[in-house]
This record gives C-alpha cells, structure tokens and sequence, in this order.
C-alpha cells in the first residue's frame, strides 16, 4: 500500500516559479481527486507565502467517469482529474485552457502545470497576484 505524502515530503520550491528564457511558468500542486467541490485548500499558507504547491481537492474521479465541473466560465463535461486539474489551473490564472498543460506527475498527486505567459504584461509576479486574487473564488 502506497504512503500518504506530507508537506514535508514535497519539493521544497515555490509553487510558482518562472522558466528561464521563455514566457511560461511552473506551477507545483498537489491534487487530492473524488471532492464533492474543487477547493484550494492551502489558501493562508498561499497568501502567506509558504507554500511549496497548491493544495487542491478536484471535484472529479482519479479515473474516466461522468462527473463534470463547474466553473465560473460555464459547465465543463470534463471528467478526468488531470484534464480537471488543468481546467482549475487555467482558471486560477486567469488563462485560457490551451495556455496550461501538465508536464509531471500525470500518474501522481504531485503536479506540475506549465502556464503560458501568452502577452508581454503577464510575468511570474502577475500570475502570482492572479492566483492569489482568484483562488478566493475556490476556497
């Protein structure tokens, strides 16, 4: 039987940390899948600028299903908690899907999401503040 992963157990780099030479992110989460209601639940640790991921419960089964989301730009028939996850995190930023993509831990509950910049005036401290200020809107 797998471990249950800490905080402590987790890379300890930010949750947002910007690419080098390229307008794009890096954003660390750890997804807990199956909620009744997708929720940041590290919301005091974010703002207070500890934490090292975005805890987040994804109202969506770990595997192929039925549910859907719902999000404040509209019903969403996406059922798998990846695509969930890129969906929330898309949605956290301010960002259209296509601009957001998981490049580890498709298997994991340790994520990370690489989030295009798309423009000249999104940079690492904007998305931060965009975060910040939308994930009241899941806590």
């Amino acid at each position: 039987m797998p471990q249950k992963r800490s905080h402590e157990d987790r890379d300890p780099s930010r949750f947002l940390s910007a690419i080098a030479g390229e307008k794009a992110a890096r954003v660390s989460l750890f997804v807990k899948p199956g909620a009744k209601k997708t929720q940041v639940m590290n919301s005091e640790e974010l703002k207070e600028g500890g934490a090292r991921s975005i805890d987040v419960q994804i109202a969506a089964p770990p595997r192929d299903g039925e549910v859907g989301l719902v999000f404040s730009s509209g019903f969403s028939p996406a059922a798998q908690a990846n695509e969930a996850v890129v969906e929330f995190v898309a949605e956290l930023c301010g960002l259209k899907r296509k601009d957001v993509q998981i490049i580890a831990g498709h298997k994991s509950r340790d994520k990370v999401c690489r989030v295009e910049f798309g423009d000249d005036t999104l940079n690492e401290e904007t998305l931060k503040r965009k975060i910040l200020i939308n994930m009241l809107e899941f806590c």
